[in-house]
């Protein structure tokens, strides 16, 4: 990771201080004329930049983290530059990136919205074309093979993002809890769903979940089908293959809803924010969360992880 920093950082000219995370993606008027909107950033003569990101998570972690030691070490060597994080909810991204674009307001790094809005934002000049910058700057090799074929896939064949991690996603356990109980990790969705029910029975929470913000819980539909149906199970919809209310799709929407009816995901599910259901896990008030391995670190001498291949 410090020798691909330091080499983005030598080919990135003194008016263009770039540093994408996370799916991030770079105004294209900033990037290109070297100034951004008053609260979008901008770069001087000197090279010192004024970043700012619209991130969806919180000043001091994860991305903004790594950006923010990115960007004290760009300033060293450009004195005055400065780095901000403007936070936006995961629920509210999208409607504060309309805003923006629609005020010529966006700034240098925001977190990519979801694939259509973003897909427009390109259209209409809000979004760089990552690839042929970075092939000019002599960089693009700096990035996974495998995540630029991901991104593509988002983005109608366009590379508009860029990752700043790669992480296997599943269910994570808490080894302390499956251990007191007897318990293995299961193989299966009836097992997983039969553990479940056990721990209820003994007054503990299966899992922990965020059902305000849907997507942690949604994805466990859409992981239900990748299993049952394979990795194009959602691209078949969108091609007009396959329909929502196809029988696999409805199976799968069900059996997750089950969870919920027979209160596995615990009381007040639709109220509680991602942070929150992840601490409920972090402090063993529940036996099971749906994360990524980016939060592997936390805790991971007390946690397991356990792929979907349920």
């Amino acid at each position: 990771m410090p020798q691909q920093i330091s080499r983005l950082e030598e080919a990135m000219n003194r008016r263009q201080f770039v540093k994408v995370a996370g799916g991030a993606t770079i105004s294209l008027a900033a990037f290109l004329a070297g100034c951004g909107s008053s609260t979008g950033g901008s770069t001087n003569s000197n090279g010192s930049a004024a970043i700012e990101f619209l991130s969806v998570q919180q000043e001091g972690m994860g991305w903004p983290l790594v950006l923010s030691t990115i960007t004290d070490q760009y300033a060293k060597t450009h004195p005055g530059t400065t780095f901000k994080v403007n936070f936006a909810g995961q629920t509210t991204l999208y409607q504060k990136v309309q805003l923006l674009a629609g005020q010529g307001a966006l700034p240098i790094l925001y977190n990519t919205p979801p694939a259509d809005l973003m897909t427009q934002l390109v259209k209409n000049g809000e979004g760089l074309d990552i690839e042929s910058t970075f092939q000019q700057l002599g960089v693009l090799q700096e990035l996974q093979p495998v995540a630029i074929t991901l991104l593509k896939k988002v983005f109608n064949g366009q590379l508009v993002a860029l990752p700043f991690e790669l992480n296997m996603e599943g269910f994570w356990y808490n080894k302390q809890i499956f251990s007191q109980n007897g318990l293995q990790p299961p193989n299966t969705w009836d097992a997983l769903v039969q553990i479940a029910g056990s721990l209820q029975q003994k007054g503990i929470q299966p899992f922990s979940a965020s059902g305000k913000q849907g997507w942690p819980i949604t994805r466990l539909i859409g992981n239900y089908l990748y299993r049952k149906l394979g990795p194009n199970a959602l691209d078949s919809v969108k091609s007009g293959q396959a329909k929502l209310t196809d029988p696999a799709y409805v199976e799968a929407a069900q059996a997750v809803a089950n969870l919920g009816k027979q209160g596995y995901f615990g009381p007040g599910v639709a109220t509680i924010d991602y942070d929150p259901s992840v601490d409920i896990f972090l402090q063993g008030k529940a036996a099971r969360t749906t994360s990524a391995s980016s939060r592997s670190q936390t805790s991971s001498a007390v946690w397991g992880a356990r792929p979907r291949h349920l």
